[in-house]
């Protein structure tokens, strides 16, 4: 007759070597690891990445049109014309974009620090 899985008490023919979930983690053997901590999930600190993350990207986005810009610029003289009016299409609208959200992205820091 085989031993019933959901019986609490091992049966006194299982081998030593079996592992019983029944027991404390105090009796646990000397070579387990410890088990994994947990920590409570932190939206702020999600948030703040994310802020980061995009603050990031939009100024480097500023930086590579403007090095672009300039390159293209010492690249091919008589265009000029046709890249001042792209520049004049895209730059501008980059810049409002970037500077708001480095905007908020640094308000809420600052504004997160003062709460602390």
């Amino acid at each position: 007759m085989s031993p019933d899985p959901l019986d609490p008490q091992p049966d006194a023919s299982a081998p030593a070597d079996t592992l019983d979930l029944t027991k404390d983690d105090a009796t646990r053997s000397a070579g387990a690891p410890p088990p994994p901590a947990t920590t409570p999930y932190d939206l702020a600190q999600d948030q703040e990445t994310a802020r980061a993350t995009i603050a990031y990207i939009l100024l480097s986005l500023l930086g590579l049109v403007i090095v672009v810009s300039f390159w293209l610029l010492w690249a091919k003289p008589d265009h000029a014309g046709k890249l001042h009016e792209l520049l004049q299409l895209v730059f501008a609208p980059l810049v409002a974009l970037v500077g708001a959200a480095t905007g908020y992205y640094f308000g809420a820091a600052s504004a997160q620090q003062a709460r602390k």
